[in-house]
């Protein structure tokens, strides 16, 4: 009976180490990781988000996570190709305060972004991405009013925003060359 059990712990804590390791080396794979976060975003938003850059991830109390290159499809109907596209990104998650009511990001870095906002004939926005969820309820409290995250720290540098629309006769757009 002890060599049983001897032998099941022993598997038991193999079993868990080599667990261990392919997840320590798929959450360092670059490639791996680029791959899921793109399907994640396709399935979700059904458009493409690309990192062409190095893409790292640092798990701990606070993560970040920082990549280069970044591009987010624009819809179909939209003139630019990318909606978003962002030089380099660079963001920190306080990971114990998202299990609170509002989650924290101590830092926020973006570089060289180019935001393509715009709304077609039919009133139809290009940043309207997610599905659209069920109402709720009649009988559930009214949602939560304010910020749904605290920002600690931001700095953003070279960056622009276009919006374009129909009832415009000219885009209007926003040059920003550092904002801290």
């Amino acid at each position: 009976m002890r060599r049983i059990l001897l032998v099941s712990f022993a598997v038991l804590v193999l079993l868990t180490v080599a667990s261990a390791g392919i997840a320590w080396h798929l959450l360092n794979d670059q490639d791996f990781l680029k791959a899921r976060l793109g399907a994640v975003v396709l399935n979700q938003t059904g458009r493409d988000l690309a990192v062409d850059g190095p893409l790292q991830l640092d798990l701990g109390r606070q993560t970040t996570i920082e990549a280069r290159g970044i591009r987010f499809q624009n819809a179909d109907w939209a003139d630019a190709e990318d909606m978003v596209s962002l030089g380099y990104l660079r963001v920190v998650v306080d990971l114990p305060s998202l299990f609170g009511d509002i989650p924290v990001i101590p830092s926020l870095t973006v570089e060289d972004c180019d935001i393509r906002l715009a709304r077609n004939e039919a009133g139809v926005a290009n940043w309207d991405v997610l599905p659209e969820t069920a109402h709720e309820p009649a009988d559930q409290p009214e949602s939560r009013i304010g910020p749904p995250a605290a920002l600690l720290d931001s700095n953003l540098r070279n960056c622009r925003l276009i919006h374009n629309a129909p009832e415009r006769t000219h885009p209007l757009t926003l040059d920003l060359d550092e904002l801290s």
